[in-house]
């Protein structure tokens, strides 16, 4: 026997038939005319469109009173007494069991004393109040039921004496109550009023690390920003901080010494002792030697105020910032930020989605929008959104394979009579890398030792007459310049009788060494490495036609499609409450779950050609900041790393001794490869001998200067930038010893910055290409490999895969919760500590959770879901590129992947009715959906629902197995013709007669 499927094409659904009058099964606990203060206050609150949380107050508050029913067994008027006679009589008619007469019997008192007793009346009013106390509060109640069924006693008991309901003698009570429904007629609520229910929190894991990296770009751009500025006022002059110097300190320090010797020799004269202290306003300063280029106060002002929180940030005072220490630091900076920085590039995967591959990036961006704010969206669903509701009747479409059905010629082959026909395809790649390194060496040394002796005899008389008689005259100064100088001096001198004579000789030796050594390196190293590299791919594809043969004729191949007949017919499955939705592109999280984690071997790594901002990457565009992210997504090895800015050259030069040298001094200093000198700091300190002339120079890059009078450290800026080399040169005169040293600043060449580029370039493009060659051998690999290929999916399993989707779609939108996260899990191992990731259950939710589950897998007929997909433009633009070339080979399914939305209806089980409206209903009241766990649900009356369950009770159980439609007896079945993408080859005498348009006759074509 054939197999059945159920294809749903089209439903009949209508409105319901709206009720002049309510009928008997719709129990109105209010009137208009209440007087219930409870009720009331929230009837005018709904009236002018409060937000819910003021419902929610407002039951709260009065669940705190005492007319709030907590156990009905609690009220004095004996309705628990009522509801054990209605239970244990329930399956007799309301004449046979005298039911008035009972209940009567049970209060003691007539039906119209009764309805003056006042704990009638309290009983009734706090039970009506209570029940929609519950429901606005959304409270789990124990006794909810109990609740409902006493209130549906007091109404029968209050409407028979008010002579507005009449019971049908022979109907049964149990049917009579089952059939029987509660309302609370609140009319519509308004959900208007921008207060909406919380919502669970999604992830925002991947959001946070999204806004870190792009803090971290930010930072990253910053960083290059106050490199640049840095590094141009390193080398420029016109920024530097030049110190104010006093040239009159020297001149002042010697008048200072000058009037010391005029005290003494004054004191000697005068023969007397004196204490003389000098007060100095002479302000000392900083030696005059410049020490380190320091950035002006308005250098400073002009850099970016980013580049100044940079600064700052790294602890350099404003006044005080070393251009070469800033940039050096933020060179360390950037390559810290870049070790700790996820890359944006990702592989650019092919996914096959049905039957063509698609780009993951393009795709993956074709869905994501980032304007739209999920919260601000759940928030204002149910203002723009409206839950409908209809009846229809169920009409299901059943088909039955019938038959296959040749169609029209998909294509002709012809062979003319011997002819031979041959087409071959080989395909041969060869690639062959050779490499040759040379490297030189060569050492040269050469030294030069001249030595010289000399020996001196020199012989000195001193006579010096002294008187005996002892004076002493004494001058003691002191003096103090600023924070830095300061000196001492004191004079004693005694005078006496005595005469004495003094002869000195002395006898020196001296030898002097000069020793001259230099040496030249140069190394060559020859190494060759050759390395050939043999891919070879055979792919041989031979389509071969042979009509050679004798006596051979014309052949003729015909390919014809092939169709699919089916038998449909339409079963009748009785009334259904339908519920209507137009769902978004219904197979966007499919289309993304199929992208983000593909089926093995569905998926291929695409590279991409690498580009700055859209463009084709050139030299130009790498930088600091930005080539790592190239190496991350090409795999780079071997990559350049971007020389520093600034290095320092460093020479120094000295001269021991226990005389007095005169020499001079040069040499061409080496400056490294792609770097150019712009500026030095020569260090200096040399001794000489008191009271004789002396000289110390020395010249570099261009600049000389004196620095006979001063020592210590200067900076010195270069007329032009050198490059190679820079010449040092040094004269000294009657100096003992001396000690020099140079640190030479140089500057990284835009040449060879530009160098580094183009190597990092070549690196990116090499990883490129040999990615891109890796990529292209796959797809030609599974090409070769593919043979028959079987595409797509079973089509039951594409028809799951659609309901399942569209299921979970509906359920959002009925939750209002478009992050649906299930979890009756949690994250402590209560049972083994050393298990963490072990799932163990949460046991306080597995109850919960599993009524929520039950509640809309069971409220549902999802098996009868109606759908009706609508085309890619009724979607976002920025999917439609996409969208329009997807494929599958089943038509049904490629029109689910490409649907822009879908039209869905869907039945809700026969029983379930009341309680769908009440979740429904409290969903549009509160926000947030109200699942009655019990049999006798509750409803807030409206002209939308009641209805609807009245005529579905009345039809319940009819056509529960499906009659023929239209005609219940008889079978009117149609044929329905489905096109596929199958191919048969058919003999031309199977072919009917072909007519030729000449000759207008038919004329018949066979192989022989």
């Amino acid at each position: 026997m054939a197999n059945i499927e159920n294809i749903f094409r089209f439903i009949s659904l209508r409105p319901t038939k709206l009720e002049k009058e309510k009928g008997r099964l719709n129990m109105y606990v209010y009137k208009a005319d209440s007087k219930s203060p409870f009720y009331n206050e929230v009837k005018i609150a709904v009236t002018t469109g409060v937000a819910k949380e003021n419902l929610f107050d407002i039951a709260v508050k009065f669940k705190s009173t005492a007319n709030y029913v907590k156990d009905y067994h609690a009220i004095k008027f004996p309705v628990p007494k009522m509801l054990n006679w209605v239970t244990d009589n329930g399956r007799l008619s309301f004449k046979k069991g005298d039911f008035i007469a009972s209940l009567e019997k049970i209060a003691g008192k007539a039906l119209k004393d009764i309805l003056k007793d006042k704990d009638f009346i309290s009983a009734y009013n706090n039970l009506s109040d209570s029940i929609l106390a519950d429901i606005l509060s959304a409270t789990r109640v124990n006794d909810k039921e109990e609740k409902i069924s006493a209130i549906k006693v007091l109404y029968i008991l209050k409407t028979v004496g008010e002579k507005s309901l009449k019971l049908i003698d022979d109907e049964l009570i149990d049917e009579f109550f089952g059939r029987s429904t509660v309302v609370f007629p609140l009319l519509k609520a308004t959900t208007d009023k921008k207060d909406q229910p919380e919502q669970p929190k999604p992830d925002t894991s991947a959001e946070e690390r999204e806004k870190e990296k792009n803090r971290k770009k930010e930072y990253l751009t910053n960083l290059e920003t106050a490199h640049r500025e840095l590094s141009k006022m390193a080398t420029d002059e016109k920024y530097r901080y030049l110190p104010e110097v006093n040239e009159s300190e020297n001149a002042r320090i010697k008048e200072l010494e000058n009037h010391v010797n005029l005290l003494a020799n004054d004191c000697k004269k005068k023969k007397k002792s004196k204490n003389i202290s000098i007060a100095s306003s002479v302000s000392a300063m900083i030696h005059p030697a410049k020490r380190e280029s320091v950035l002006s106060n308005k250098a400073v002002g002009l850099l970016n105020d980013n580049s100044k929180k940079i600064l700052a940030d790294f602890h350099f005072e404003m006044g005080k910032i070393n251009p070469v220490n800033a940039v050096n630091r933020i060179e360390d900076e950037i390559r810290y930020i870049h070790a700790n920085t996820e890359s944006d590039f990702t592989y650019n995967k092919m996914i096959a989605i049905g039957g063509t591959y698609v780009d993951k990036k393009k795709f993956t961006e074709s869905f994501i929008d980032k304007s739209t704010s999920v919260k601000n969206s759940i928030g204002s669903f149910l203002k723009k959104c409206t839950i409908k509701a209809g009846l229809g009747d169920l009409l299901i479409v059943r088909q039955t394979l019938k038959a296959y059905e040749l169609a029209e010629f998909a294509h002709v082959e012809n062979a003319l009579a011997g002819e031979f026909r041959e087409r071959m395809h080989k395909r041969l790649d060869v690639t062959e890398v050779i490499s040759d390194t040379i490297t030189e060496t060569v050492t040269e040394k050469e030294r030069d030792l001249q030595s010289a002796e000399r020996s001196e005899m020199q012989t000195e008389a001193e006579k010096i007459i002294e008187q005996k008689a002892h004076v002493d005259a004494g001058l003691q100064v002191s003096g103090s310049y600023g924070p830095s100088v300061s000196f001492s001096a004191s004079l004693n001198a005694g005078f006496s009788s005595s005469v004495q004579e003094t002869q000195k000789k002395s006898t020196s030796y001296s030898r002097e060494v000069t020793e001259k050594t230099s040496e030249k390196v140069r190394t060559k190293v020859t190494e060759e490495l050759r390395r050939r590299v043999l891919q070879q791919i055979k792919e041989t594809n031979i389509h071969r036609i042979d009509n050679t043969g004798q006596g051979a004729n014309h052949m003729r191949g015909i390919y014809r499609w092939l169709n699919k007949i089916y038998d449909a017919q339409i079963y009748n499955y009785g009334q259904r409450m339908m519920y209507e939705f137009v769902i978004p592109e219904p197979a966007s999280f499919f289309l993304y779950a199929t992208v983000e984690n593909p089926p093995t071997d569905s998926d291929l790594v695409k590279p991409e050609l690498p580009t700055y901002y859209g463009a084709p990457l050139k030299p130009s565009n790498l930088t600091r900041t930005n080539y790592n992210d190239y190496v991350s997504q090409y795999n780079v090895v071997n990559a350049p790393e971007p020389l520093s800015t600034f290095t320092v050259k460093t020479y120094f030069n000295n001269q021991d001794g226990r005389s007095r040298v005169t020499l001079g001094r040069s040499n061409a200093i080496a400056i490294p490869d792609g770097y150019e000198a712009y500026a030095a700091i020569v260090s200096q300190e040399h001794i000489h001998e008191i009271g004789k002339n002396y000289l110390f120079k020395y010249m570099i890059g261009g600049v000389s200067r004196d620095a006979t009078s001063y020592w210590g450290a200067e900076y010195l800026s270069f007329p032009r930038n050198y490059r190679g080399e820079i010449t040092f040169a040094l004269e000294v005169m009657d100096c003992w010893s001396f000690a020099i040293g140079v640190d030479i600043f140089c500057n990284l060449t835009n040449e060879a910055f530009a160098e580094w580029q183009l190597k990092m370039y070549d690196a990116i493009m090499q990883a490129y290409l040999d990615q891109k060659a890796a990529y292209d051998a796959k797809m030609e690999q599974k090409n070769i490999q593919k043979g028959v290929e079987i595409l797509g999916r079973n089509p039951i399993e594409n028809r799951r895969i659609e309901k399942e989707e569209l299921k979970k779609l509906i359920i959002m939108i009925l939750t209002n919760n478009p992050c649906l996260n299930i979890n009756s899990f949690t994250r402590h191992n209560v049972c083994d500590s050393k298990s963490p990731n072990e799932p163990i259950m949460d046991l306080s939710k597995v109850c919960p959770n599993g009524s929520f589950i039950r509640f809309f897998e069971n409220a549902f007929e999802w098996e009868n879901i109606l759908y009706v997909f609508y085309p890619y433009f009724w979607g976002r633009h920025a999917k439609w590129i996409n969208a329009i070339h997807l494929t599958d080979p089943d038509l049904d399914f490629a029109a689910f992947l490409k649907a822009g939305a879908a039209r869905v209806q869907i039945p809700v089980r026969p029983g379930f009715e009341k309680a769908i409206a009440f979740y429904c209903q409290t969903l549009q009241l509160l926000g947030t959906g109200i699942i009655w766990d019990g049999n006798d649900v509750p409803l807030i009356g409206d002209d939308l629902y009641v209805p609807i369950i009245k005529e579905i009770s009345e039809n319940l159980g009819k056509l529960d197995d499906g009659v023929y439609y239209p005609d219940p007896d008889t079978p009117n079945p149609w044929e329905v013709t489905i096109p596929t993408s199958l191919v048969v080859l058919q003999d031309l005498k199977e072919i009917p007669n072909i007519r030729d348009m000449m000759t207008n006759n038919n004329i018949t074509l066979i192989n022989t």
